[in-house]
C-alpha cells in the first residue's frame, strides 16, 4: 500500500524509487484510506475492534441459513452482552435476509425487531439502496445485501423465559 499521493507514493525522495510505483498512488493510499470511514483500512481496524467485543471472544456461535448456498451467516451470543451477527452474500445475485425467522440456533434465543449497523463491507449498499457508512438502525426481518457483500449487526438478543 502506498503511504500518501506524494511523488513516489510518499515512499522516497530519490530521483528514482527502487520498485515502481503504483498506477493508482494519488488515489488508493493510506493517507485517503484514513480520512474514509468506509476504506478497506477502515473496516478491517473496526474488525479487530470487534474481537475484544465479549460476545465474540468467549461467547456462544450458531449458524443461521443452513439452507442457503449463497449466504453464510452465523451469530455470536453472550449473556449480558451485545450480541453480534455476521452475514456474507457469496452469491452473485442481490438478497434479502430475515433474522427473524431464521432457524438454526436450536431456540438458544431469539432476534428483536431490529440492530445497529456495527460494520460494513467497503460497497455494501443497505435498506434498499442508500450507500455504505449508514451505522443506523436497520430492520432484522429485512436485511439487504447486494453480490459479494457482507453486514455485521450489533443486536440485543431475546432470551426465553
Amino acid at each position: 500500500m502506498q503511504w500518501n499521493n506524494e511523488t513516489h507514493a510518499g515512499f522516497t525522495s530519490a530521483a528514482r524509487p527502487w520498485l515502481r510505483v503504483a498506477d493508482d498512488y494519488a488515489t488508493n493510499n493510506v493517507e485517503e484510506q484514513r480520512s474514509n470511514a468506509n476504506s478497506h483500512l477502515n473496516v478491517y481496524k473496526r474488525l479487530v475492534q470487534l474481537r475484544e467485543e465479549q460476545a465474540i471472544m468467549y461467547g456462544d456461535r450458531c449458524f443461521l441459513f443452513d439452507d442457503n448456498k449463497d449466504v453464510f451467516a452465523f451469530a455470536r451470543i453472550k449473556k449480558g452482552s451485545p450480541a453480534y451477527v455476521v452475514i456474507i452474500n457469496f452469491g452473485s445475485n442481490s438478497t434479502v435476509v430475515n433474522l427473524i425467522e431464521a432457524e438454526g440456533c436450536d431456540g438458544i434465543f431469539g432476534f428483536p425487531t431490529d440492530g445497529i449497523i456495527d460494520v460494513n463491507s467497503v460497497h455494501t449498499l443497505l435498506l434498499r439502496g442508500s450507500k455504505s457508512g449508514t451505522k443506523g438502525k436497520v430492520p432484522l426481518n429485512d436485511v439487504f445485501l447486494g453480490p459479494k457483500e457482507a453486514i455485521v449487526v450489533k443486536f440485543v438478543p431475546v432470551f426465553p423465559r
